[in-house]
């Protein structure tokens, strides 16, 4: 390398070492604010707070009887709304950063809540093969899975903004039956876990 183009790069990184210096703190702090608020456990809303948001992932047809499950300001499960149809709706946990966001509902109809129940409840025993277990207490009888049901969530960073997901669960349906791919589709439906007890269409919504 000749020395002239040498003295080029010492000069650019002495300049970039001058400006670093000379940016604010606050810059510093933003760029592991994300982690930052991941790590904090977060405030509990009030149930009202609670109950606007989670429904917000339902129909509005379906939002007037849904049961409503959230958290209490010591951060435990508690029933914030007692419903009169068949819906089930789980707030934003204020416990869990979550793999799935910042924020996070869903709402389901009783014929899957002991297959979500008993997902939860793996999960939270730290069980490393999950869908496992699920298939095996599936096909064993001990879990019921409706022939078809339709799970609706939230996800995103916060409440406002927040995207739909439509779930469509059809267990063991495969993608001859339905015409579907099983390849993830950030704009299309597609079909999860193809000709297994938890097949499933993904339908995003934007």
């Amino acid at each position: 390398m000749q020395l002239k183009q040498k003295l080029g790069y010492m000069s650019l990184a002495i300049l970039l070492v001058l400006v670093w210096q000379l940016l604010p703190d606050s810059t510093v702090d933003n760029a592991t604010a994300d982690d930052h608020e991941k790590s904090s456990t977060q405030q509990v809303k009030s149930p009202e707070e609670q109950i606007v948001e989670t429904l917000r992932a339902l129909p509005e047809a379906l939002r007037d009887g849904a049961t409503v499950i959230g958290y209490n300001q010591a951060g435990e499960r508690v029933v914030l709304k007692k419903g009169t149809n068949d819906m089930i709706c789980w707030a934003d946990d204020p416990n869990s950063s979550g793999a799935r966001g910042a924020f996070f509902v869903l709402c389901f109809p009783k014929s899957l809540e002991p297959y979500i129940e008993r997902s939860r409840e793996l999960k939270l025993k730290g069980v490393s093969d999950v869908m496992g277990v699920l298939t095996s207490e599936i096909e064993s009888g001990k879990i019921a899975m409706p022939k078809l049901a339709v799970r609706y969530t939230l996800r995103g960073h916060a409440a406002e903004g927040a995207l739909p997901l439509t779930i469509v669960h059809i267990p063991y349906t495969t993608t001859e039956s339905t015409g579907l791919s099983s390849e993830l589709d950030n704009f299309r439906p597609w079909l999860m876990y193809a000709g297994t007890p938890h097949a499933h269409i993904m339908v995003p919504g934007h």
